[in-house]
């Protein structure tokens, strides 16, 4: 209950603070956010092709087992497994910029405006329709 209470002060502290003066952070924060919603996007699709990939495994040993033909299991496999090497450059690009960005703002925060920014992008990510 404490981090709670100590969360809505942090909180109403920026929103009180912001209204005085607006923060201005060395990089553009609408930006970062759209970075962060698609890197959370891509982690979505990420983990959905990892579930297809591991039933269509568990399909072909079942069939394996059967003595059924699974020559086109195999083939879908290898799309799959093309798919998830494309989307794991994608998400270590994508990372990697949104790593270099952030780490020009937080290397002169101190905790607070450290925290103020966290808060900050991920009020604007949640605005832009995306669950963290």
């Amino acid at each position: 209950m404490k981090k709670f209470l100590l969360f809505l002060l942090i909180v109403f502290a920026a929103c009180q603070s912001s209204k005085d003066q607006k923060v201005q952070w060395p990089v553009d924060l609408d930006e970062l956010s759209t970075l962060h919603c698609q890197s959370i996007k891509l982690k979505n699709e990420r983990f959905s092709l990892a579930d297809s990939i591991r039933f269509l495994q568990d399909s072909i040993l079942v069939n394996e087992k059967l003595g059924n033909d699974i020559s086109g299991f195999k083939d879908h496999l290898k799309e799959l497994e093309i798919k998830k090497d494309v989307l794991a450059a994608q998400s270590y690009a994508l990372s990697d910029s949104i790593e270099s960005k952030i780490k020009l703002v937080i290397r002169d925060l101190n905790q607070d405006e450290k925290r103020i920014f966290n808060d900050s992008l991920n009020a604007l990510t949640l605005a832009k329709g995306c669950t963290l």
